[in-house]
């Protein structure tokens, strides 16, 4: 029985020593970036866009992806024309912050379907951060020059 007990001491420490390497080694899977289990909280869409060829009169692309506007950041020349077209399989907008159901936006979409785009021209220099009015956390800016 003194022995039994004495094996006991030994392996129930040893136990927990098991059960932290182990614990550590599934958080490390887990937390590494391209891991079947790996997490991000950082947008890897693109940041920018230059205008198409001519710039004024021209329209640029953007795709709503994801529950995010890709690119989110475009740079344009006045008169360009920005089309959102909705890749995700649930209703948005893309609606200016400075206004909304009131009609004091300087653009608002209204909303985009799936599969469905819409447009919006922006004549006046500026920057123009927009969001999605159904889903709050979906933002974008457009800066015209």
């Amino acid at each position: 029985m003194a022995k039994l007990l004495s094996d006991r001491a030994k392996i129930i420490p040893l136990l927990g020593v098991v059960l932290v390497i182990a614990v550590g080694a599934a958080l490390v899977i887990v937390l590494t970036p391209g891991s079947p289990g790996a997490t991000s909280s950082t947008s890897s869409a693109p940041t920018a866009v230059s205008p198409q060829a001519g710039g004024k009169g021209g329209t640029v692309k953007v795709a709503i992806k994801n529950y995010t506007y890709q690119p989110a950041t475009l740079r344009v020349a006045a008169g360009t024309t920005i089309a959102w077209t909705n890749e995700d399989s649930t209703d948005h907008t893309s609606t200016a912050d400075n206004g909304g159901f009131s009609g004091g936006a300087s653009f608002d979409t209204g909303t985009i379907n799936q599969g469905q785009t819409k447009t919006a021209t922006l004549s006046k220099p500026g920057s123009y951060p927009y969001h999605c009015s159904f889903h709050a956390f979906m933002h974008g800016t457009i800066i015209v020059k």
